[in-house]
């Protein structure tokens, strides 16, 4: 819609052929929507005037949110659809959107491997409380408690219940030899992997999500450094990190023009001689 977001494109100055400013507007608010979905923890700033981005604090988005809300962070599928558009419109390219590419989708990638760690991590628990924090450090207070009753309720209900059917030992002692063996079977297969010195799957994701992290702190700015973010990223990549390609082609991409400034002010994103106030059109 003409006009809207319209503070976003003057920021940015870019400089637009005539026949592509519906277009910039389109890709814009389709991008605006891909960061802030209705039902994600960040809508609210979806049309705020002056902003489009902001690096997020990802231990902070976990200790205030629920899962639910997680779930919408920012829509994957749309916003690489977005990059892959950017990528193709050498008339939207800007520093500051290659910024923004970088940083959503890390951040992206990193909260859904995250849940996929707690859904690893503590399997229905993590849904039944949501992925709410309290919640969950109150099950792990609990969770023992739970644990002592799953092996001594049982006995106690078939001593208890004893008087009505002689099944009810029988029933208990299928339950106890049921449990034994997956007890056996678990420690079985934490001690082969001790011995064989490999991590669990949910150590593994949790060295890949610690190593995602850290290249995603090289974006946080203000300024950027983009040696650092470069060699930040390869780290990650040689630790099991598999970033998007699109990340690689847009680190790729800013390493080329060599910025002599970047950093994550939308205000100041705009090329040297272009018009602030609002974006330019070239006839």
């Amino acid at each position: 819609m003409p006009g809207e977001r319209d503070d976003v494109l003057s920021a940015l100055g870019l400089t637009l052929p005539e026949e592509k400013v519906s277009d910039a507007h389109e890709f814009i608010i389709s991008l605006d929507g891909a960061l802030h979905q209705e039902w994600g923890p960040f809508a609210n700033e979806r049309g705020c005037r002056g902003q489009l981005w902001q690096h997020r604090d990802l231990l902070h988005l976990y200790r205030s949110t629920k899962a639910s809300e997680r779930d919408y962070f920012v829509n994957l599928r749309d916003l690489k659809d977005a990059a892959r558009e950017y990528i193709e419109s050498p008339w939207l390219h800007n520093l500051y959107l290659d910024w923004v590419f970088l940083d959503a989708l890390t951040a992206g990638e990193i909260v859904v491997a995250m849940e996929k760690l707690q859904i690893a991590k503590l399997g229905f628990v993590y849904a039944i409380c949501d992925g709410v924090a309290w919640k969950l450090a109150l099950w792990r207070w609990v969770s023992p408690l739970v644990s002592l009753l799953e092996w001594f309720a049982p006995a106690a209900l078939a001593i208890y219940f004893s008087s009505l059917s002689p099944w009810v030992f029988w029933l208990a002692g299928v339950y106890y030899a049921t449990a034994l063996v997956f007890l056996i079977t678990w420690l079985g297969w934490r001690i082969r992997l001790l011995i064989r010195r490999q991590p669990t799957p949910a150590q593994r994701l949790m060295k890949i999500v610690d190593e995602a992290g850290r290249a995603y702190h090289s974006l946080a700015g203000p300024i950027l450094h983009l040696p650092s973010i470069i060699k930040a990223f390869e780290n990650a990549t040689v630790n099991g990190v598999t970033f998007d390609h699109i990340t690689y082609y847009i680190l790729d991409h800013v390493s080329k023009k060599n910025p002599a400034v970047w950093d994550t002010n939308l205000r100041d994103s705009a090329p040297e001689g272009a018009q602030q106030s609002r974006f330019v059109v070239h006839p």
